[in-house]
């Protein structure tokens, strides 16, 4: 006790799991250079470093006490789930992760436990990439059901990418759960993939309430985008960041804007715009949106931006970046704006263009 009578603080100290569970992210990130060797047998220079998984395993397998600190830390990002799907019993696999025979709730103990550790997963559908059989499908979903909770119980990240012809996106169900704070999609501009994406995206709010970040994204960047239909917009109240490079309707964008923790959007509204909703010319105030990125003006005519401190246009002519300057001038703080990214290729590397748009003020203008 100090003559104050009052006690110190004690910093505190690193339990053992966690002095371990450091030890192998140490490893992990340290990686092994990789050195390409000329034809002559010298070594060239290292081109990059991969991260160890070979030594985590091996420090993992040294006792008891490094067992599960090492297999949280290889688990904790997954590039696909094939190690994954590697778990169920060998004698009911088969070539391109099939399966031959049912495998009974006993059988799953270890999926399971693998499955609990996943923080962070990255899907990827291509030609090489895995292409999960019917029957893998039906597995998963009767398995999900029986457990009655999500597959990946700790899941906080999930990036997938869908190609066309992948005829069963109804995977992308097993990757949500109550934790996720982050989703990328990316996917086709085709109507078969919006109308997916409609019904993935209203069963967000429900599955994973903490969602803080989505973005769905075009494989190809199109110019004129597919509409996407998005009912649930105003039930994500802790989304932070939305990014959509699909066509969303004007009421849409207002309810989202209007999220009370939303700081950074970025959205697709054609100036075109035939959506009846906004019956009120300015009715709007988006007050927490700090980064905004459009495609016209059309937004900015219905909402005022108090707090936007960065704004990146994507005009499709230069009369539409004309407008989409001058609405910035009348919506806009611009004694907090100090940055406009004009993202227009015909124009790039050609400022005289610009010249003639008189920008509100002295901003940094970049195309």
């Amino acid at each position: 006790m100090d003559p104050a009578g009052v006690q110190p603080q004690i910093p505190s100290c690193f339990q053992i799991h966690e002095i371990v569970t450091i030890i192998a992210e140490i490893l992990l990130a340290t990686g092994r250079d990789l050195i390409r060797y000329h034809a002559d047998g010298t070594a060239g220079p290292v081109e990059f470093d991969q991260p160890d998984y070979a030594s985590v395993a091996f420090f993992a397998r040294t006792c008891q006490a490094t067992v599960g600190p090492g297999l949280r830390v290889l688990w904790s990002h997954q590039e696909g789930l094939e190690h994954l799907i590697k778990t169920l019993p060998r004698d009911a696999r088969a070539f391109k992760f099939s399966l031959t025979r049912y495998i009974s709730c006993s059988e799953w103990e270890r999926f399971d436990y693998y499955a609990s550790l996943i923080q962070t997963l990255s899907v990827k559908y291509d030609g090489w990439s895995l292409r999960w059989a019917p029957e893998v499908i039906a597995a998963l979903h009767v398995r999900q059901t029986s457990l009655r909770r999500d597959l990946l119980p700790n899941l906080r990240e999930v990036k997938l990418k869908t190609l066309e012809g992948d005829d069963h996106p109804s995977y992308a169900f097993f990757f949500l759960s109550r934790l996720l704070g982050s989703i990328s999609i990316t996917a086709g501009n085709v109507p078969s993939y919006t109308a997916w994406l409609k019904s993935f995206i209203s069963y967000l709010p429900l599955s994973s309430p903490h969602l803080e970040s989505i973005t769905l994204k075009l494989e190809y960047l199109e110019k004129n985008p597919l509409p996407l239909e998005i009912e649930s917009a105003s039930s994500w109240s802790n989304l932070s960041t939305f990014n959509c490079e699909y066509s969303v309707t004007l009421s849409t964008a207002l309810q989202l804007v209007q999220l009370p923790k939303l700081g950074a959007l970025s959205l697709v509204v054609p100036a075109a715009n035939t959506d009846p909703a906004p019956s009120h010319p300015i009715a709007h105030t988006a007050r927490n949106v700090k980064r905004l990125g459009i495609s016209s003006h059309i937004l900015l005519d219905h909402c005022v931006f108090p707090s936007l401190e960065t704004i990146e246009i994507r005009p499709g002519s230069q009369n539409e970046l004309r407008s989409s300057l001058e609405s910035i001038q009348k919506r806009c703080d611009l004694e907090l704006l100090h940055g406009v990214e004009i993202m227009c290729p015909e124009m790039k590397g050609d400022p005289t263009k610009i010249d003639d748009f008189a920008p509100p003020r002295s901003l940094d203008l970049s195309l």
